[in-house]
């Protein structure tokens, strides 16, 4: 990806601002005024986004994203579990691999 790793790992852990433009789908799923980020040390956050209503891909559960500082995510929401692992390649790119789990 053309940009710097940070960038990368900052929007995911913004309480989903940018859903709204970049996630249409999943903003229209979630109850954003329910979005909730927990700190639980420096290098692990926990953010919820309780759905405002089922649907097949996200489900009647709450999804759950972890990041554990600095370069690796995990996102469950529905059935489906991935996981993103961010590799910093110079200071304006970075590689992201991508694991999906059913």
């Amino acid at each position: 990806l053309q940009y710097n790793w940070k960038v990368f790992t900052d929007n995911y852990g913004d309480g989903c601002y940018h859903c709204g433009y970049a996630h249409v789908d999943l903003a229209s799923n979630i109850d954003e005024n329910s979005y909730s980020t927990e700190i639980l040390s420096e290098e692990l956050t926990i953010q919820q986004a309780p759905p405002s209503d089922a649907d097949e891909r996200f489900g009647s559960k709450t999804a759950v994203y972890a990041q554990w500082y600095p370069n690796v995510m995990l996102n469950r929401y529905g059935p489906w579990l991935d996981i993103d692992i961010v590799i910093p390649r110079d200071e304006s790119t970075c590689t992201v691999f991508k694991s999906w789990f059913l």
